[in-house]
C-alpha cells in the first residue's frame, strides 16, 4: 500500500496536483510589488538563461554578486523596485555595477539600468560604467544632497529671523544687549540674568 499523505493523497496524487508550469511562460511568474518582489522575480527568470548566475545575496548594499557571461569579473547589483530609488536611498554608484529593478522611471545616474517588467533578461548588458564615472556620478549625487540640505537650512534661518523681527520683546535689556529668536529664549535668558549679573 503505498503512503498516504495527511491529506489523503499519495505521493504521485500530489505531484499532479501541484506540478509546476511551463517555465517559459512568463505570466505565471511572481509579479513584484516591492524591493524583495524583484529579487523573487530574478530568481525565477535566472532559470530562462545561461548569461546569469547568482553568486551570493545578501541584506547590506549591495545586495547581491552576480556572474555575467559577457563580463569575466563577478558584478555587484543592487536590487530596486524602481531604478530612481538608487539615488532616493542615497547609495554610493562606486560600489555597484548593475541596478536590476521592476520598472525605470527616471534613474539619471551613470549605472546599466536592467528593467524586468521590459525586458527578460537574456540579452547583453549594457556597456558598464567605468570607475571614474562612477566617481563623478557619487560626488554629483553627494552635491545636490548638501545643496537640497543647505536649502532647507537657509529656510530656517530665514523663518527664525523673521520671528525675530517681528517679536518686540526680542532685546534682553540688560547689559548684553542680545537678541533671542523665541520668546522661550528669551525669557530663559531674562531668568539667567535675574541670577546672575549679566
Amino acid at each position: 500500500m503505498p503512503f498516504k499523505s495527511l491529506f489523503g493523497r499519495t505521493f504521485k496524487q500530489y505531484q499532479t496536483a501541484f506540478a509546476f508550469k511551463d517555465k517559459c511562460d512568463m505570466s505565471e511568474f511572481f509579479t513584484p510589488e516591492n524591493e524583495m518582489g524583484v529579487i523573487v522575480r530574478f530568481t525565477q527568470e535566472l532559470d530562462l538563461t545561461n548569461e546569469w548566475e547568482l553568486l551570493s545575496i545578501r541584506t547590506e548594499y549591495p545586495d547581491a554578486e552576480v556572474q555575467h557571461a559577457h563580463h569575466k569579473n563577478p558584478l555587484l547589483v543592487e536590487f530596486e523596485y524602481d531604478a530612481k530609488n538608487f539615488t532616493a536611498h542615497n547609495h554610493d554608484p562606486r560600489y555597484c555595477d548593475v541596478i536590476i529593478c521592476w520598472i525605470d522611471s527616471g534613474y539619471k545616474g551613470c549605472l546599466p539600468v536592467v528593467s524586468l517588467e521590459d525586458t527578460a533578461l537574456n540579452g547583453s548588458l549594457a556597456v558598464l560604467a567605468s570607475d571614474t564615472e562612477k566617481e563623478l556620478d557619487y560626488w554629483k549625487s553627494q552635491a545636490s544632497h548638501y545643496m537640497s540640505m543647505a536649502a532647507k537650512y537657509k529656510k530656517r534661518i530665514e523663518l527664525l529671523v523673521d520671528n525675530e523681527s517681528s517679536e518686540s520683546e526680542s532685546l534682553c535689556g540688560c547689559s548684553c544687549g542680545r537678541t533671542f529668536g523665541t520668546k522661550q529664549a528669551l525669557a530663559a535668558h531674562k531668568r539667567f540674568c535675574e541670577d546672575t549679573e549679566c
